[in-house]
This record gives structure tokens, C-alpha cells and sequence, in this order.
């Protein structure tokens, strides 16, 4: 997990996917869903200790980017 300013983060380490997330007041929004169910529930448990998950944003709709929203 890379730290880019002060509330936006990347994560460059899971496989076939990029995803980020903008953590604000009201909680997280995240930037895709990694693809592998292990590595989103890993990410959604990274994010949930930092501050709650409010929204998840699609960058497109290729699987690679939206198949484990629902993790």
C-alpha cells in the first residue's frame, strides 16, 4: 500500500488489478475491487481498520475491476 498524499492510497501489489481508495470523513471510497476474492476481502479488511467503506467506485466494467465488489 502506497500512501499518495495525505487521504488517497494505491495498492500495486495484487495481482491483475490496481486499486485505490480516498479516505474523507465520511469514510472510504474505494477505486475497483481487486479480482481475486482473497486479496478483496484482504483489501476491504486493510480499509475497514483505517475508517468504515462508503462507497466503491468502478473505473469501467471489466471484470478485473468490479467482480468482487460484493466482497
Amino acid at each position: 500500500m502506497r500512501q499518495l498524499t495525505a487521504n488517497i492510497y494505491v495498492e500495486t501489489d495484487y495481482r491483475g488489478a490496481i486499486v485505490g481508495y480516498l479516505a474523507t470523513d465520511e469514510g472510504a471510497a474505494l477505486i475497483d475491487t481487486p479480482w481475486r476474492p482473497t486479496d478483496a476481502i484482504s483489501w476491504r479488511k486493510h480499509i475497514e481498520a483505517r475508517c468504515p467503506i462508503k462507497y466503491v467506485i468502478n473505473t469501467h466494467w471489466h471484470r478485473d475491476h468490479s467482480v468482487c465488489n460484493f466482497l
